[in-house]
């Protein structure tokens, strides 16, 4: 994982600044923007409205942006090393690493510029990296973005199967399991929960990849305050972020099922996310010690 951000934080800010030099420097890609991108496109750039700001920053801001702090796989990294080096991990692990995503919004600039004729939206990136950095170096940084892919996949793989060998198969289903029972279930969870993803990933297929990044996304709206409330205020109830999360996940999907628009989706669940958390801390309130975790059991 290290040398995977390494370097992929590296190469996109090395080829990134590259493809623009190639395609001209920043006077040339403007010039190729004005020219061949329509003039609708082109107010929403230089003219930012509300409408604008509506429909396309603000569901980046509170949803996507969002998981640099709170994704399972980024605490998961910041976990698995020494107690004091977890600030550091955090900060370049995530925040470092998701700080480089905003920067491939100029690969779709860079697309709208000088290949405005495209068939489908999502041969942009093959088009600019053939074009703009060819050979090698278009193949490197391919592979750095399935890596990129691939660490987040396995990530959030691994997490399900350590949550349903340690949360449910040694919880519930066999307490006195012994190490290698525990590690054949997470084995059988790792292959379940893979067939399962290549079977999702065939059966959305078709829907638009925007759109699979937004209600991806949208989850985040259940987790965001609940955790930066346990991260900042002792106070903080588990059960009342356990409730909040339920309650959250069930009125944006249903939001989401009844077409309401995305922006407002965010805009609900984060509002009740802030709001619901400390007011169920403060009416069922439950103490959990995170140091316990770090003590050897009995």
């Amino acid at each position: 994982d290290v040398v995977q951000v390494a370097m992929t934080v590296a190469l996109t800010l090395a080829f990134i600044p590259y493809m623009v030099l190639n395609a001209g420097g920043v006077n040339e890609v403007h010039t190729a923007v004005t020219d061949n991108v329509n003039t609708g496109v082109m107010l929403s750039f230089s003219s930012p409205g509300w409408d604008t700001l509506y429909a396309f920053f603000l569901p980046f801001l509170l949803g996507w942006s969002l998981w640099g702090i709170a994704s399972m796989s980024v605490w998961q990294r910041a976990m698995s090393v020494r107690q004091d080096k977890i600030s550091r991990t955090f900060l370049f692990g995530s925040i470092g690493w998701f700080s480089t995503i905003p920067l491939y919004g100029i690969v779709g600039l860079l697309a709208l510029a000088f290949f405005p004729d495209l068939a489908r939206p999502d041969e942009a990136g093959v088009q600019v990296y053939t074009n703009l950095l060819g050979g090698i170096a278009a193949a490197i940084f391919v592979a750095m973005l399935l890596g990129l892919v691939f660490s987040t996949t396995d990530s959030a793989i691994l997490a399900l199967s350590l949550l349903g060998t340690r949360d449910i198969y040694n919880r519930y289903v066999n307490p006195n399991a012994t190490d290698a029972e525990t590690v054949r279930v997470a084995r059988l969870c790792i292959v379940v929960f893979t067939a399962l993803t290549v079977v999702t990933t065939y059966a959305i297929w078709t829907v638009d990849f925007l759109t699979l990044i937004w209600i991806n996304s949208i989850g985040i709206t259940a987790v965001f305050f609940p955790l930066l409330y346990c991260l900042y205020w002792q106070q903080a109830s588990a059960n009342a972020v356990f409730a909040t999360s339920i309650i959250v996940v069930g009125v944006v999907s249903l939001m989401l099922v009844f077409g309401y628009d995305i922006p407002l989706i965010y805009l609900v669940g984060h509002g009740i996310a802030a709001i619901l958390t400390p007011t169920l801390s403060v009416a069922w309130p439950s103490e959990f010690e995170f140091d316990d975790l770090m003590e050897e059991p009995a």
